[in-house]
Protein backbone atom coordinates (compact mmCIF):
# COMPACT_ATOMS: atom_id res chain seq x y z
CA UNK A 1 0.00 0.00 0.00
CA UNK A 2 3.28 2.15 0.95
CA UNK A 3 4.02 3.03 -3.00
CA UNK A 4 0.68 2.86 -3.84
CA UNK A 5 -0.11 6.10 -1.51
CA UNK A 6 3.10 7.53 -2.49
CA UNK A 7 2.76 7.51 -6.41
CA UNK A 8 -0.79 9.06 -5.57
CA UNK A 9 0.34 11.56 -3.25
CA UNK A 10 3.06 12.47 -6.12
CA UNK A 11 0.37 12.71 -8.63
CA UNK A 12 -1.12 16.18 -6.97
CA UNK A 13 2.36 17.78 -7.34
CA UNK A 14 2.86 17.65 -3.72
CA UNK A 15 6.74 17.76 -2.32
CA UNK A 16 8.00 14.95 -0.39
CA UNK A 17 10.99 14.54 1.82
CA UNK A 18 12.51 12.64 4.15
CA UNK A 19 12.32 13.74 7.81
CA UNK A 20 15.12 12.71 9.88
CA UNK A 21 14.35 12.06 14.03
CA UNK A 22 16.80 15.05 14.95
CA UNK A 23 15.97 18.07 17.43
CA UNK A 24 16.61 21.66 16.61
CA UNK A 25 19.44 21.10 18.54
CA UNK A 26 21.26 18.76 15.85
CA UNK A 27 19.66 21.02 12.76
CA UNK A 28 21.61 24.04 14.50
CA UNK A 29 24.70 22.20 15.17
CA UNK A 30 24.58 20.89 11.08
CA UNK A 31 23.41 24.53 10.34
CA UNK A 32 27.08 25.47 12.02
CA UNK A 33 28.78 24.04 9.24
CA UNK A 34 27.09 25.62 6.28
CA UNK A 35 28.92 27.52 4.12
CA UNK A 36 25.70 30.03 3.85
CA UNK A 37 23.58 29.09 7.09
CA UNK A 38 19.79 28.92 7.54
CA UNK A 39 19.12 29.91 10.79
CA UNK A 40 19.17 32.58 12.69
CA UNK A 41 21.50 31.07 15.57
CA UNK A 42 20.44 34.43 17.86
CA UNK A 43 16.72 34.54 17.24
CA UNK A 44 15.97 30.32 17.84
CA UNK A 45 13.94 29.97 21.09
CA UNK A 46 15.73 28.39 23.89
CA UNK A 47 12.67 25.94 25.57
CA UNK A 48 13.79 22.96 26.99
CA UNK A 49 10.87 21.29 25.98
CA UNK A 50 11.23 22.44 22.25
CA UNK A 51 14.79 21.32 22.23
CA UNK A 52 14.29 18.01 22.82
CA UNK A 53 11.22 17.82 21.28
CA UNK A 54 12.37 15.03 18.25
CA UNK A 55 10.03 14.10 15.17
CA UNK A 56 10.14 10.08 14.84
CA UNK A 57 11.58 9.17 10.78
CA UNK A 58 9.00 9.78 8.19
CA UNK A 59 8.46 10.61 4.71
CA UNK A 60 6.26 14.14 4.81
CA UNK A 61 5.11 16.04 2.19
CA UNK A 62 3.73 19.86 1.31
CA UNK A 63 1.56 21.13 -1.24
CA UNK A 64 3.80 23.88 -2.73
CA UNK A 65 0.57 25.42 -4.16
CA UNK A 66 -0.76 25.59 -0.91
CA UNK A 67 1.83 26.12 1.73
CA UNK A 68 -0.34 27.81 4.38
CA UNK A 69 -3.99 28.47 4.86
CA UNK A 70 -5.03 31.83 3.70
CA UNK A 71 -7.13 33.41 6.66
CA UNK A 72 -5.66 31.30 9.33
CA UNK A 73 -3.51 33.22 10.77
CA UNK A 74 -5.78 35.53 13.20
CA UNK A 75 -6.81 32.11 14.63
CA UNK A 76 -5.48 30.13 17.98
CA UNK A 77 -3.48 26.72 17.78
CA UNK A 78 -6.62 24.71 18.50
CA UNK A 79 -8.69 26.50 15.48
CA UNK A 80 -5.59 26.03 13.05
CA UNK A 81 -5.66 22.56 13.64
CA UNK A 82 -8.78 22.66 12.89
CA UNK A 83 -8.53 24.18 9.68
CA UNK A 84 -5.53 21.44 9.11
CA UNK A 85 -8.13 19.07 9.35
CA UNK A 86 -10.25 20.59 6.87
CA UNK A 87 -7.41 20.78 4.49
CA UNK A 88 -6.55 16.65 4.87
CA UNK A 89 -10.40 16.53 3.58
CA UNK A 90 -10.23 18.39 1.04
CA UNK A 91 -6.81 16.73 -0.10
CA UNK A 92 -7.62 13.43 0.62
CA UNK A 93 -10.56 14.32 -1.94
CA UNK A 94 -8.16 14.34 -4.78
CA UNK A 95 -6.57 10.86 -3.77
CA UNK A 96 -8.25 7.66 -5.02
CA UNK A 97 -10.50 6.32 -2.50
CA UNK A 98 -8.31 3.28 -1.63
CA UNK A 99 -5.14 5.06 -0.21
CA UNK A 100 -7.06 7.89 1.40
CA UNK A 101 -6.52 6.04 4.76
CA UNK A 102 -2.88 5.60 4.78
CA UNK A 103 -2.49 9.77 4.99
CA UNK A 104 -2.89 12.58 7.20
CA UNK A 105 -2.10 16.08 7.34
CA UNK A 106 -0.48 17.24 10.68
CA UNK A 107 0.36 20.73 12.62
CA UNK A 108 3.86 19.18 12.51
CA UNK A 109 6.99 20.56 15.23
CA UNK A 110 10.00 23.03 14.23
CA UNK A 111 12.12 20.12 13.40
CA UNK A 112 9.58 18.78 10.88
CA UNK A 113 9.28 22.27 9.19
CA UNK A 114 12.70 23.13 9.59
CA UNK A 115 13.69 19.53 7.67
CA UNK A 116 10.71 20.12 5.04
CA UNK A 117 11.90 23.94 4.26
CA UNK A 118 15.58 22.69 3.69
CA UNK A 119 14.99 20.18 1.57
CA UNK A 120 12.55 22.44 -0.48
CA UNK A 121 15.64 25.01 -0.54
CA UNK A 122 18.45 22.01 -1.17
CA UNK A 123 16.31 21.05 -4.81
CA UNK A 124 16.61 25.04 -5.25
CA UNK A 125 12.63 25.88 -5.00
CA UNK A 126 13.91 29.15 -2.99
CA UNK A 127 11.73 29.39 0.63
CA UNK A 128 9.03 27.52 2.21
CA UNK A 129 8.48 30.63 4.54
CA UNK A 130 9.43 33.52 3.05
CA UNK A 131 7.74 36.41 4.76
CA UNK A 132 6.02 34.21 7.67
CA UNK A 133 5.76 31.28 10.08
CA UNK A 134 4.42 28.18 10.56
CA UNK A 135 2.59 27.44 14.04
CA UNK A 136 4.02 24.09 15.81
CA UNK A 137 2.15 22.30 18.57
CA UNK A 138 5.72 22.21 20.41
CA UNK A 139 5.45 24.03 23.81
CA UNK A 140 7.84 26.76 23.94
CA UNK A 141 6.98 28.33 27.74
CA UNK A 142 3.45 27.52 29.52
CA UNK A 143 0.74 28.49 27.28
CA UNK A 144 3.43 29.29 24.36
CA UNK A 145 4.10 27.68 21.34
CA UNK A 146 6.86 27.38 18.99
CA UNK A 147 6.61 28.96 15.16
CA UNK A 148 9.32 28.19 12.30
CA UNK A 149 10.02 30.98 9.60
CA UNK A 150 11.08 34.27 9.24
CA UNK A 151 9.64 37.94 8.47
CA UNK A 152 11.22 38.75 5.45
CA UNK A 153 12.93 36.51 2.72
CA UNK A 154 16.23 37.98 3.48
CA UNK A 155 16.07 37.23 6.43
CA UNK A 156 17.28 33.46 7.94
CA UNK A 157 15.21 31.29 9.70
CA UNK A 158 13.63 31.77 13.25
CA UNK A 159 12.13 29.31 16.06
CA UNK A 160 10.05 32.08 18.36
CA UNK A 161 7.16 31.37 20.12
CA UNK A 162 3.43 32.47 20.28
CA UNK A 163 1.04 32.32 22.53
CA UNK A 164 -1.28 29.31 21.44
CA UNK A 165 -4.69 31.12 22.53
CA UNK A 166 -4.18 33.82 20.19
CA UNK A 167 -3.46 34.51 16.40
CA UNK A 168 -0.90 36.77 14.83
CA UNK A 169 -0.83 38.44 11.59
CA UNK A 170 2.34 36.43 10.47
CA UNK A 171 1.56 32.99 12.08
CA UNK A 172 -0.41 30.93 9.70
CA UNK A 173 -1.28 26.95 9.81
CA UNK A 174 1.07 25.13 7.93
CA UNK A 175 -0.43 21.22 6.92
CA UNK A 176 2.48 18.62 6.48
CA UNK A 177 0.77 15.46 5.00
CA UNK A 178 2.35 12.18 6.51
CA UNK A 179 2.95 9.18 3.90
CA UNK A 180 2.66 5.27 5.74
CA UNK A 181 5.92 3.83 7.06
CA UNK A 182 7.35 1.69 4.45
CA UNK A 183 7.27 -1.76 5.50
CA UNK A 184 10.28 -3.57 4.79
CA UNK A 185 9.76 -6.15 2.39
Amino acid sequence: MYAETRKAVEATGAFITLVRSVSIKDLLEEDKKREQRRFDHSWVNSSETMWATIPPRMEVFIDPKAVRIEGSNRLSTDEQKAKIAQAETRFKERLPEGVRPFVSLIMAGPSTYSQLEDAWMDVGNGLLFPDYFARTNVQTVRGGVADVGRYDPDGQRTVGGWDRNDGYGDVFAVPVGVLPQKLAA
